[in-house]
């Protein structure tokens, strides 16, 4: 009976100098492996306060009032915009707005400026935004609840309400809040200002000289809502100098428990031979 069990000690020896636990390799904080192109995509919807402002009021001495909280400044649109995460810090895209703009029209009178006419238009602007998430940027990337991202871009602003409809050139900068409510949706606060060439809103009869001032502005505040597609989360890519030196220490490791096994497979071999040498 000793013999048998000195035999099956033997054979599972092996078996349990080879066994280990699962590792878990170092990563980069900052690096990401990249995924399919069908991967990391969004889809956004939300509403937007809208403050107007038009090129005549940016002359010198108006009498209008350019608070943005004044009454018949803003109004309420639409927006909605389709995304993609190239990166976890960098992303495209496209931004459709929707409202019934302010139309502000001004007469000089005596050196001064005052308002002639005040009505409103349908605009929709349509643009390209690059996307830089400065949250992952500068503190790397991780699951978190609050995210804040950078993002410019430049498109077509068209007047639905002139005849013939007009088009021209617009371009917006803007600070985009995300409040991530579970893995896929998204609440977001967006703030933002564009600027679009003069004659927008209909009304082709700029007084200001300056490039900067000579523009149909706008300020909006937007809440909203974010839907991720298809895969939302970034593997971490692995610290490839730190895994080569993680993968020597576990070979030393190993060597030094083989060797350690080997040396009681000899003592049990030893022990089975003085058994076994016994009458």
């Amino acid at each position: 009976m000793k013999k048998l069990i000195l035999m099956l000690l033997l054979g599972i020896l092996p078996a349990f100098a080879f066994s280990q636990q699962p590792v878990v390799y170092p990563s980069y904080n900052h690096r990401v492996t990249t995924g399919d192109f069908l991967e990391h995509w969004f889809v956004q919807a939300g509403a937007d306060w809208n403050a107007f402002y038009s090129d005549q009021e940016h002359g010198a001495q108006t009498q209008v009032n350019k608070s943005p909280f004044a009454s018949g400044r803003s109004l309420v649109g639409l927006n909605l915009a389709l995304g993609k995460w190239i990166t976890p810090s960098f992303g495209l895209r496209f931004k459709v707005s929707g409202a019934r703009a302010v139309q502000v029209g001004m007469l000089r009178t005596d050196g001064s400026l005052v308002p002639s006419e005040t009505a409103t238009y349908g605009r929709w602007d349509y643009e390209l935004q690059p996307m830089l998430n400065l949250t992952n940027l500068f503190a790397g990337y991780a699951e978190r609840f609050w995210d804040i991202t950078l993002y410019g871009g430049m498109g077509i602003a068209r007047n639905y309400q002139s005849n013939p409809h007009g088009s021209t050139w617009t371009a917006s900068l803007g600070l985009l809040n995300s409040f991530h409510l579970s893995q896929r949706i998204q609440l977001h606060v967006d703030i933002s200002a564009s600027a679009a060439e003069a004659g927008t809103d209909g009304l082709a009869r700029p007084l200001a000289s300056s490039m900067f001032k000579n523009r149909d502005c706008a300020v909006r505040f937007g809440l909203g809502v974010s839907v991720s597609l298809g895969k939302s989360t970034w593997q971490k890519a692995p610290d490839i100098e730190a895994v080569m030196d993680l993968n020597q220490a576990e070979i030393d490791a190993l060597n030094a428990t083989l060797m350690d096994a080997e040396m009681e497979n000899e003592l049990l071999r030893q022990e089975l031979e003085e058994f076994s040498s016994k009458p």
